[in-house]
């Protein structure tokens, strides 16, 4: 019995010895036939940078269609002693889709025992677009720490600027450029301050010139209240305005050398404007100096016109 066994196992081994021979043999002799397949080949895509940019990585490599012996087609599988292909992209293609076929020089150049099959060819989407230029005016956005403080007035020198960036991102800004700055929150004047429009403008573009001068001058305003008449307009000779006055609270700054008056406002109530039992006052006329207006009441209802007697 054990005699047997031994005897079993050597015939296992024997053949199995015998079939990986075999396969041996079959896969030498089938490596050495001419066989077509794809392979994925490295490439370098390269672009001018003032003219493009890239929206995410390009293609680092092209799927190309050869035909060579089993060896060289196992081993360039693999990628072994493939060298990259340069290309570079000097203008956009159609649909932003590249045939694989432009690169076929540059890859023939490089293959080595294989033959590159020119009647199939993939496509590379190349996710670049234009840059471009656009012209944005400078505005200074104010945000004041106390809500006394005014801007009298500002100037930038350059008033403009030339941005460059993608396309697609120029197309989604506004005409202009708001600048905030701490020392103008703070109620600081500054003269031709030296801004760097870097630190203002988004990501991947650039600006031209990249640093404008700013001149601002701020001042403190100073809220007054003064009563002021109310003036009925097309109103029926039995109504009129109640109330008849208001308390006006108005903001002016605080160097001026005078406070103002009630001749100064003019306070319209237009009867032709009643919402339900409520006329909404108008300010018609006021001081050019005067920064904010508040009017309390701001609407009025309507009295009798009694008129007095004689």
């Amino acid at each position: 019995m054990l005699e047997w066994a031994t005897k079993n196992k050597k015939n296992l081994r024997a053949g199995f010895l015998c079939v990986l021979a075999a396969g041996m043999f079959w896969f030498l002799n089938a490596m050495s036939g001419e066989y077509t397949t794809q392979i994925s080949y490295p490439v370098q895509l390269k672009y001018n940078q003032e003219k493009f940019h890239a929206q995410a990585e390009l293609p680092s490599s092209v799927t190309i269609s050869v035909t060579g012996y089993g060896w060289t087609l196992l081993s360039q599988s693999l990628g072994f002693g493939l060298q990259p292909a340069s290309y570079t992209i000097d203008q956009l293609p159609k649909d932003r889709k590249l045939p694989a076929q432009v690169l076929f020089p540059a890859i023939s150049g490089k293959l080595k025992d294989v033959r590159l099959n020119y009647d199939w060819w993939d496509t590379l989407s190349i996710p670049l677009e234009p840059i471009q230029q656009k012209a944005l005016a400078l505005e200074l956005k104010t945000e004041f720490a106390s809500p006394a403080l005014r801007l009298a007035e500002y100037r930038f020198e350059p008033d403009g600027f030339i941005i460059s960036g993608p396309k697609s991102l120029l197309d989604s800004l506004p005409d202009y450029l708001e600048i905030s700055l701490l020392q103008i929150s703070q109620g600081q004047n500054v003269n031709r301050l030296q801004v760097a429009l870097g630190e203002f403008i988004p990501d991947f573009t650039r600006a031209h010139p990249d640093t404008v001068l700013l001149s601002a001058e701020v001042f403190e305003a100073e809220e007054l209240s003064i009563d002021l008449p109310i003036i009925g307009l097309n109103f029926p000779d039995s109504l009129k305005p109640l109330p008849e006055s208001l308390k006006a609270f108005v903001l002016v700054p605080d160097t001026l050398a005078y406070k103002p008056s009630p001749k100064d406002f003019s306070i319209i109530a237009d009867f032709e404007k009643l919402q339900g039992n409520l006329i909404p006052l108008e300010v018609k006329v006021q001081p050019e100096y005067i920064e904010k207006i508040r009017l309390s009441p701001s609407r009025v209802s309507t009295q009798k016109n009694i008129p007095n007697e004689q």
